[in-house]
C-alpha cells in the first residue's frame, strides 16, 4: 500500500504527510494538499525556505522531537508545517489553515430573561464545540504519526508476524480515525448526518480483525476475548462493515475497562427477520440496577471503579449507530458478576 493510499484511508484530506531522509531530501508525499510529485528526491529546504533558516535547530532534534516551522502560503491557501525526527529520517505534517468569518446570526426578537438564556445557550454550545474540536485535533496529530511511522516500518519489516502486527496497528488507526470523525459530528449535533454505506462483507474476518486490536492489552493482563459465532450465521452479509466494527470495538473497549479477571465473550447468532444478534459480555464489576436505564446517556459513567475512564460518550455513540442501522440495543448486569450488551441489526444476505 502506498503512502497516498494510507493517507486517504486513515485521515481527512486536511493533513499531508511527507517522508524525508536524514539530510531532508524528500522520499515520498501523499500530495493531498500540495502537489509535490515533481519534487521527489529534492531538498525540502528549497521547498520550504523556513527549514533552511532553522538548519542548526533541526540538526539538534532528537528522535521523536518535533519542530513547528510556521505558516506559509501556497497559491491562494495558507498552510502550517511540523517536522518530526523519526529514527534516521523525518516526517513532515502539512495542515491547511482556514480563516472563518463569524457566523451571521439572525436577529431574534427576544427580551429580558429569554435573551439572557438564549445567549447562555449559545455560549455553552460554542464551549462544547471548541472543547471537542481541541480534543479531536490533539488526538489526530499523534494518529498521523502512527500512520506515518507504520508506513516507514513497513519498508523494513519482512517476517509474517511483524506484518501481522503492523496490520493490527493499521486496523486500530482506521477505527480510531472513524471514531474521531464521529466525535466531531457528535459535538455538532450532526450524528444523523452520518452516511451509512451498505456493501457485501465477510463477518468472521471482520470480528477477528476487531478482536486482534485488543490482543496486546488482553495478553498483558491475561484476559481472553472469546468469540462464538453460530454455524448457521451467514458469513457473507450486506451492510455497513465500518459501523459494525466501530460498535463492537466500543463495546469491547468498554468491557475491558471494567474487567480485571475472567473473560470477555462475543456471541453472534441469528435472530428473527434477517436480524443478527450480537452479545458482548464480561465478568467485570457490573452496573448498578438504578443506572442501567441511563447507561446510554451522554457523559454518563455508570461504573465508577478506577474513577472516570474516558469521556463517557462511547455507549451513547454506540446506541446512535445501532439506531442509524435500524437496530436495537439493551444491557443487563449483575453487580460483581458482569454485564452484557446485546444489539440486533438487520442485514441483507447475498
Amino acid at each position: 500500500m502506498t503512502l497516498k493510499e494510507l493517507k486517504y484511508q486513515f485521515l481527512a484530506p486536511k493533513v499531508q504527510i511527507i517522508t524525508a531522509t536524514s539530510n531532508l531530501y524528500m522520499l515520498e508525499s501523499c500530495n493531498t494538499l500540495i502537489n509535490l510529485s515533481n519534487k521527489r528526491q529534492e531538498s525540502l529546504s528549497s521547498i520550504f525556505p523556513s527549514l533552511k533558516k532553522n538548519t542548526r535547530l533541526i540538526e539538534r532534534l532528537a528522535n521523536q522531537q518535533s519542530f513547528d516551522f510556521g505558516t506559509f502560503i501556497n497559491g491562494d491557501s495558507h498552510f502550517k508545517g511540523t517536522l518530526k525526527k523519526v529514527g534516521n529520517g523525518f516526517i513532515i505534517y502539512i495542515e491547511k489553515v482556514e480563516f472563518k468569518n463569524p457566523t451571521n446570526v439572525a436577529n431574534t426578537n427576544v427580551n429580558g430573561k429569554a435573551a439572557k438564556e438564549l445567549e447562555k445557550i449559545k455560549r455553552l454550545q460554542k464551549v462544547k464545540q471548541d472543547y471537542f474540536s481541541k480534543i479531536t485535533h490533539d488526538i489526530k496529530l499523534p494518529l498521523t504519526e502512527i500512520v506515518g511511522t507504520t508506513y516507514l516500518l513497513d519498508q523494513f519489516v519482512q517476517n509474517d508476524k511483524g506484518k501481522s502486527y503492523l496490520g493490527a496497528l493499521n486496523q486500530a488507526a482506521k477505527s480510531l480515525d472513524t471514531m474521531l470523525n464521529d466525535l466531531v459530528n457528535f459535538s455538532k449535533n450532526e450524528s444523523l448526518n452520518i452516511i451509512i454505506k451498505e456493501k457485501p462483507f465477510q463477518l468472521r474476518p471482520l470480528i477477528d480483525a476487531v478482536v486482534k486490536t485488543f490482543e496486546f492489552k488482553t495478553a498483558k493482563i491475561n484476559l481472553p476475548i472469546v468469540v462464538n459465532i453460530n454455524d448457521d450465521v451467514n458469513d457473507l452479509l450486506v451492510g455497513d462493515a465500518t459501523r459494525l466494527s466501530q460498535i463492537i470495538y466500543n463495546l469491547l473497549d468498554n468491557a475491558l475497562k471494567f474487567t480485571k479477571k475472567g473473560k470477555i465473550e462475543v456471541c453472534i447468532e441469528n435472530g428473527q427477520n434477517d436480524n443478527v444478534s450480537f452479545t458482548i459480555s464480561d465478568t467485570g464489576i457490573g452496573i448498578p440496577k438504578e443506572k442501567l436505564c441511563s447507561i446510554f446517556d451522554t457523559y454518563n459513567q455508570a461504573r465508577k471503579e478506577d474513577a472516570q475512564i474516558g469521556f463517557g460518550i462511547g455507549l451513547s455513540i454506540v446506541k446512535q449507530l445501532v439506531e442509524l442501522l435500524n437496530g436495537t440495543i439493551n444491557a443487563t448486569s449483575i453487580i460483581g458478576k458482569g454485564s452484557s450488551f446485546t444489539f440486533l441489526l438487520p442485514f441483507n444476505k447475498t
